[in-house]
């Protein structure tokens, strides 16, 4: 269930205007799992996106192979992070190895 903000109508999860008053600023009600688990997801993506900013810093004090453990440490966490991926598929490319960057590219 969902609420109409503008008129506090009850609306049930899957309509998107207010049958009352045609409002369509809502909120919906989530039980304390759903926030939890949104909550851990963004502290994963977050924890993820701090590695890969650790990695640049390594790259660009010059030590690659360092960047990618932390890159891959963050893949490891978030398969799904465009920038650790990005990373990846770049330090690979520039260091010659275009078919590993390619496979990094497809995933």
């Amino acid at each position: 269930m969902k609420k109409c903000l503008d008129c506090n109508t009850q609306m049930a999860a899957d309509v998107f205007v207010c049958p009352q008053c045609g409002g369509k600023n809502t909120i919906g009600s989530y039980s304390g799992e759903d926030a939890l688990a949104a909550l851990e997801s963004l502290s994963t993506a977050n924890k993820a996106e701090r590695i890969v900013d650790e990695a640049a810093k390594l790259y660009f004090a010059g030590n690659q192979r360092g960047a990618i453990e932390k890159l891959n440490e963050a893949l490891k966490i978030n398969p799904r992070s465009a920038m650790a991926n990005f990373n990846m598929g770049y330090i690979l490319l520039e260091q010659g190895k275009a078919k590993s960057s390619m496979m990094v590219a497809q995933d």
